[in-house]
C-alpha cells in the first residue's frame, strides 16, 4: 500500500491562485495523499474557494486561523495535524508536476543516501505563464555544511518532502521570528539529524508575479542576522564556514543599500582577513552606494572573490 503524503498548503489572501494549486495536486499520479490547507485569516472569499474543492475530493481538508499569524505558524498547523508518512509543502501561488510525489516517494525507497530524512528536486521559474529558468540540484548527502556556508542545495518549501517522524522526534517545526529564509532554517534543523537526496529533475513550477511574497531585501537583511545568532556555535566550528556565510551577508548588505554595515562585517567580524576581503572593503569604501554602474561593475568582480 502506498504510504499516505501530506501536502500543505499555506495560504494567505491567495483565492484567484490556489486553484491552480489544488488542481496540480489532482493531477497526481500517485494518489494517497491528503491536502491540508491552512487559510492564515484571509479576507478575501479563500473560504469558499476550497470549501469547493473539499466538498469534491475528502482528501482536502480545510483549517483557518483566527488572526494573520504568518506562513510559519500557517505551516506548524499543517505539520501538527498532519497525518502522513511523509510531509510536502506547496505554496499556494505553486504548482507540482504530475509526478512530484510519486518520484520523491520512490526517491525515499531507492536512494543510498544514509539515514535520509528529506528529499529535494528540481525546478523552473515562469512569469506570465512563460518559463524563463529550470534549475536541479548537485548536492546531496549530509549537506550541513553546505547550508551553512549558503550553498544552493533546493531548500524551498514547495520541493521539499520530508518524513514525519523525523520532525515530531526532533519537535521541529518553522521558526515564526524567521522574517524571511524559514525554508533555510527548517532545512537546517532537519538536515542536523538526516541525510538529504533529490530527484534530479524540474518537480515544481515557481510563479513570480507582482503579488507580495515573503522574501524582500529589508526582511533578508534581518533574517541573516537571526540565522547567525542562531546558528552561532555550529558556524564557528568552522572559521571557514562562519567566513563564508558573514561573506554572504556583506554581499545582500552592500546591494540593498546597507554598504555601512557591509564594511562593519568585513573589518570587525571575520575570523580570518586576507586580500579578499580587503579588496572588498576597497571596493565598498569607493563606491559605498550600490546601484551606479560603475557600483555594479565592482560588485560582479568582487562576487567573483566571494
Amino acid at each position: 500500500m502506498q504510504p499516505l503524503v501530506s501536502v500543505i498548503i499555506p495560504s494567505y489572501n491567495r483565492a484567484h491562485m490556489l486553484p491552480r494549486a489544488l488542481k496540480s495536486l489532482f493531477k497526481q499520479s500517485y494518489t494517497n495523499w491528503e491536502a491540508l490547507i491552512v487559510d492564515d485569516a484571509s479576507t478575501d472569499n479563500t473560504a469558499e474557494v476550497v470549501q469547493q474543492f473539499e466538498a469534491q475530493d475528502s482528501r482536502i481538508h480545510f483549517f483557518k486561523l483566527s488572526k494573520n499569524s504568518g506562513a510559519c505558524v500557517a505551516r506548524n498547523v499543517g505539520i501538527e495535524n498532519a497525518k502522513g508518512e511523509y510531509v510536502t509543502f506547496l505554496d499556494s501561488d505553486d504548482e507540482y508536476f504530475p509526478s512530484k510525489i510519486e518520484k520523491q516517494v520512490q526517491c525515499f525507497a531507492t536512494s543510498t543516501i544514509e539515514n535520509i530524512g528529506i528529499v529535494s528536486c528540481g525546478r523552473e521559474d515562469a512569469r506570465d505563464g512563460v518559463v524563463y529558468l529550470k534549475w536541479i540540484p548537485t548536492i546531496r548527502g549530509n549537506i550541513v555544511k553546505n547550508l551553512l556556508q549558503k550553498d544552493r542545495v533546493g531548500a524551498n518549501t514547495s520541493f521539499l518532502m520530508v518524513k514525519s517522524e523525523l520532525l515530531k522526534k526532533h519537535h521541529i517545526l518553522f521558526d515564526p521570528q524567521m522574517p524571511a529564509g524559514q525554508d533555510w532554517d527548517f532545512l537546517v534543523r532537519v538536515c542536523l539529524h538526516a541525510g538529504f537526496d533529490f530527484v534530479p529533475e524540474p518537480l515544481v513550477t515557481i510563479h513570480h508575479h507582482s503579488g507580495e511574497r515573503v522574501y524582500t531585501g529589508e526582511r533578508s537583511l534581518i533574517a541573516f542576522e537571526r540565522q547567525y545568532e542562531k546558528n552561532k556555535q555550529l558556524l564557528l566550528q568552522d572559521t571557514q564556514v562562519h567566513d563564508k556565510f558573514l561573506m554572504k551577508m556583506v554581499s545582500q548588505n552592500y546591494v540593498y543599500g546597507h554598504g555601512d554595515k557591509a564594511i562593519n562585517i568585513l573589518e570587525t567580524r571575520l575570523k580570518n582577513k586576507s586580500l579578499k576581503t580587503t579588496l572588498w572593503t576597497l571596493g565598498i569604501k569607493a563606491f559605498p552606494k550600490y546601484g551606479t554602474m560603475p557600483s555594479k561593475v565592482v560588485y560582479k568582480m568582487l562576487q567573483l572573490l566571494a
